[in-house]
């Protein structure tokens, strides 16, 4: 646990951001586990408040864009196997 939060102060949003894409890209990182460690790091002065809110946003975003680019990849290769 003190791996994750030295990592996300060594880092910062960087980490918060590679950890949660990771997390939409089915990595079992779980993104309200980092998130809790992000508010923690708002509440020691480390994190801002509303950067962390639009860094979560973004890559609440990004990740889904990255979910769905993969599925329809995969699925346009199954229906050209049965084709």
């Amino acid at each position: 646990m003190e791996y994750i939060i030295s990592f996300m102060e060594t880092y910062g949003y960087a980490a918060m951001f590679i950890a949660m894409v990771l997390e939409n890209a089915n990595i079992p990182i779980p993104s309200e586990i980092v998130l809790g460690f992000a508010g923690y790091l708002i509440s020691q002065g480390i994190f801002d408040l509303h950067t962390t809110m639009v860094v979560g946003t973004l890559v609440g975003i990004i990740g889904i864009h990255f979910v769905i680019l993969d599925g329809g990849i995969w699925w346009s290769s199954v229906v050209i196997e049965i084709r």
